[in-house]
């Protein structure tokens, strides 16, 4: 048991421990632990609150960098903002069952955390609540949860997550940085915040659900392994360069409403140059237009789309572009012998022989 003299105790209100042991067992009847009561207590290991404690302050254990275990009551209603940041030894936590919100910056820099057991009944995640917990793998964020804020889990070494249908837009950051190679977006979500997905480097397929209609900046930047996006015909806000550095991208699919001359001043901004997008070509015979200023030189869009295999839009490409120099298509020839694909050939084969003179 530690000594009782050690803690500073106003009205059954826990202010201040001022003792030095490494075990601390926090004595009967106290109902609260003030803001920054433990803070920089840097010797902490073990902390066991009792029963009949309902709240824990903000920064109450902010910086007790040794702090590994902390057992905590069911009867604890509430724990303020950044009250376990920087506890970066911090290696558990079930969180108590009447909990109904987590804070801005509660686990910030727990960089051991490896899990945590959210309660069914929380509703609210703030700000950086997660934000640099290098060892978290992986998290269950319960239904009832409606709000994640800003950067929540980023840095983190998530994987998969399951994301709550109750929540209505993806926070700025908020996986920035996560090794996520696979994310489900629920129906509920309208917009897509800055950097939402930044540096998600093995993160491969997105599919955005129909009701987005905005994508914010850097949303998905310097998604490396991203090969494929959809996205749905509700969306009519781009900010910035939302796919940067994403150079593995195919594909991308443009609703309709979108393949527009007028668009094309910002198309340079938000595709990155290697990225074909397709739109429905049968209906916008004006899209070669769009592929001119939205991609690259004829040449390289041809090879490009012989890379992805994709010999129908050769075609359409082809049948809507000016006329190839005969050293072009002859490179191009080249260049699909040698990636062994046969359709390609004979596709320019005849071209050339069509439009030679």
């Amino acid at each position: 048991m530690s000594n009782t003299n050690d803690f500073v105790i106003e009205n059954g209100v826990l202010t201040k421990y001022t003792g030095v042991d490494t075990e601390v067992i926090i004595p009967d009847g106290i109902l609260a632990i003030n803001g920054y009561a433990f803070s920089n207590q840097t010797q902490l290991i073990k902390v066991t609150i009792p029963d009949g404690v309902t709240q824990i302050g903000q920064y109450a254990f902010e910086g007790c960098t040794s702090l590994q275990l902390i057992e905590m009551p069911e009867s604890i209603t509430e724990i303020g903002a950044a009250a376990f940041k920087n506890c970066e030894n911090l290696l558990s936590l079930n969180l108590p069952g009447k909990l109904t919100r987590i804070e801005h910056y509660t686990f910030e820099a727990c960089r051991k955390l490896t899990n945590v057991t959210i309660p069914d009944g929380v509703t609210f995640i703030g700000l950086h609540a997660f934000w640099g917990c290098g060892s978290l793998t992986s998290i269950n964020i319960p239904a009832s949860v409606m709000v994640i804020g800003d950067a929540a889990f980023a840095h983190c070494s998530l994987t998969d997550i399951k994301l709550p249908s109750g929540i209505t837009s993806i926070a700025p950051e908020l996986f920035k940085y996560c090794p996520l190679t696979n994310i489900n977006i629920p129906n509920g979500v309208k917009g897509i915040g800055y950097g939402a997905f930044l540096g998600c480097a093995n993160l491969s397929h997105v599919t955005l659900p129909h009701g987005v209609t905005y994508i914010g900046k850097l949303a998905f930047g310097s998604c490396e392994n991203l090969r494929n996006i959809v996205i749905p015909s509700t969306a009519t806000e781009f900010y910035s360069m939302p796919f940067n550095m994403c150079e593995s991208i195919a594909e991308i699919q443009l609703p309709e409403h979108l393949a527009s001359i007028e668009d094309i001043k910002w198309w340079k901004d938000i595709f990155p140059a290697n990225v074909l997008v397709v739109i429905a070509l049968n209906n916008f015979p004006e899209n070669e237009v769009l592929m001119k200023h939205a991609l690259r030189t004829p040449a390289e869009r041809i090879k490009h789309l012989i890379n992805i295999r994709r010999v129908d839009l050769v075609t359409v490409f082809l049948e809507r572009s000016k006329k190839l120099k005969n050293d072009v298509v002859d490179e191009l020839i080249r260049f699909a012998t040698e990636n062994n694909y046969v359709d390609a050939v004979v596709l320019l084969v005849e071209y050339k022989n069509r439009h030679q003179r």
